[in-house]
């Protein structure tokens, strides 16, 4: 899957948004193109009601591990770039939107 944030933060997914199937260990890589911040952090939050993961985007891709992908249904979810300048974090936060997993 390819996950796109734009500089407003608007996001844009394929049809079906499936991050993977519970109980995957890192056999699907998803690729997110994002804006570039120097010395910035990039990371998604996922929400699953229940509980919150933030999963590293390393190289313009993110890696699920059977954690992650431990329960089934939509998690809602957001882009986040964070940076800390002059002792102060500075975030950017792209708009919410939804993925799936699978049973």
């Amino acid at each position: 899957m390819i996950i796109a944030i734009n500089d407003s933060g608007r996001v844009t997914l394929p049809r079906g948004n499936v991050l993977g199937h519970s109980g995957e260990n890192g056999l699907r890589v998803h690729r997110v193109i994002h804006p570039k911040f120097e010395g910035a952090y990039y990371d998604i939050v996922l929400d699953f009601g229940s509980s919150q993961t933030a999963v590293r985007v390393s190289g313009e891709e993110i890696s699920l591990d059977s954690d992650t992908l431990s329960e089934v249904g939509e998690a809602e979810a957001q882009f986040r770039a964070l940076k800390v300048e002059d002792g102060e974090v500075l975030i950017f936060k792209s708009d919410l939107f939804s993925v799936r997993i699978l049973p």
